[in-house]
């Protein structure tokens, strides 16, 4: 989402991002800090100690990128960041129904590097059914997933599918 943001910084107004993990929604908010001037200056502030301390190239190539990014954020407007820990499978997650969304992005857990935090056989389609109350009538639902999760709602249609290696992307609106 923080890449999102610097591509795109003149035409985002917020960038919402929810988690039941609490490591996930850390680094998300270490991330998105990147997306202000401050922030931003932050961490190249922390690159320039690390070079400082042990005169590695990777670190100052770091600074230098972090500096070029520096570029693409508006100066005069910051991106309204919000951040919360939620469950999407908990339909009544009161945390979630004040927000209306226009674009959501989803990276499924598969594999042995993440997996849903119950341990559950999970089915997707219930993360679709629990989205309805945060999304408007034209949003959009970008699903990231691997080739053997299946999504079949009947509240959505597939605007879009790509497969590239192991994962498969889909898009998808209200029907």
């Amino acid at each position: 989402m923080t890449a999102i943001g610097l591509l795109n910084h003149k035409l985002i107004k917020s960038i919402i991002c929810s988690d039941c993990n609490d490591e996930a929604l850390r680094i998300a908010n270490q991330n998105l800090k990147l997306l202000t001037i401050s922030g931003i200056n932050e961490r190249i502030n922390h690159l320039e100690n690390l070079f400082s301390q042990f005169i590695k190239t990777s670190h100052l190539q770091a600074i230098e990128s972090a500096k070029t990014l520096r570029k693409l954020i508006d100066k005069d407007r910051n991106i309204n960041t919000i951040i919360f820990n939620s469950d999407i499978f908990k339909s009544n997650d009161t945390d979630r129904k004040n927000i209306k969304a226009d674009i959501i992005f989803t990276d499924i857990p598969y594999g042995n590097l993440v997996s849903w935090q119950n341990d559950e056989d999970i089915d997707i389609n219930i993360l679709l059914d629990n989205l309805m109350p945060v999304i408007k009538t034209d949003s959009i639902i970008a699903i990231c997933s691997n080739k053997r999760q299946k999504i079949h709602s009947g509240n959505y249609i597939r605007l879009e599918k790509e497969q590239i290696g192991k994962r498969k992307f889909e898009i998808f609106t209200l029907r």
